[in-house]
């Protein structure tokens, strides 16, 4: 994606985009708890999102996990147990794959070239990502890690050099094939705040 032109963020808005892509990345790394579930709406995450709640896919989702926190109850656990597995793992099919390679190379294969490529760009912030190496280094969750290490500690030729060279070129892909095929209203509404965090991210630095 073309830069249009330099756009320095505040402090602030570091920290709190920072804060927002460290949240994010947890929920598509790890299946579901309930003390995760209940911290979250317990603290009303959704309810002070930290910037830009006013963004068009952002309110969107931040709306539907309004909603679903208010029904929220610890029988629903299982659901979204059995949807994360559904979307991220599968049974017999992974309904979203979260890894870029699937999006991104010609053979849409996991392993592709993206792997090797975003595990090149961690290495120059010595970053380990994925000690054990069981999950491939393009996974959504270790590529929003390294997002929120980059805006926590305002990397900034850096965050743009990642968000257009990688994120940008398949989560718009990604994610509304999660909001898609997610059937809990909890994925579907991730779905949606993830996409327009990192499109206002993106807008706010002048990334088109």
């Amino acid at each position: 994606m073309p830069i249009k032109k330099k756009s320095d963020l505040s402090a602030d808005l570091f920290l709190a985009y920072g804060m927002g892509f460290r949240f994010l990345c947890q929920v598509y790394l790890e299946v579901p708890s309930e003390k995760f579930i209940e911290e979250i709406f317990r603290n009303n995450l959704f309810f002070e999102w930290p910037v830009a709640e006013n963004q068009k896919n952002v309110s969107r989702g931040l709306k539907i996990l309004q909603d679903y926190s208010g029904r929220w109850q610890s029988g629903l656990l299982a659901a979204l147990k059995q949807d994360y597995t559904r979307l991220f793992i599968g049974l017999e099919k992974i309904l979203a794959p979260p890894y870029a390679s699937v999006y991104l190379s010609e053979d849409h294969l996991l392993y592709g070239s993206p792997v090797l490529d975003v595990r090149q760009f961690y290495k120059k912030f010595g970053l380990s990502v994925n000690p054990m190496n069981r999950v491939p280094d393009d996974h959504i969750g270790f590529e929003l890690y390294c997002l929120s290490f980059l805006l926590e500690n305002a990397v900034q030729a850096a965050l743009r050099e990642f968000l257009s060279i990688h994120l940008n070129t398949w989560l718009p892909s990604f994610l509304p094939l999660v909001e898609k095929k997610a059937e809990t209203d909890y994925y579907r509404g991730l779905a949606l705040l993830t996409l327009g965090f990192v499109e206002s991210l993106s807008n706010s630095m002048d990334i088109e």
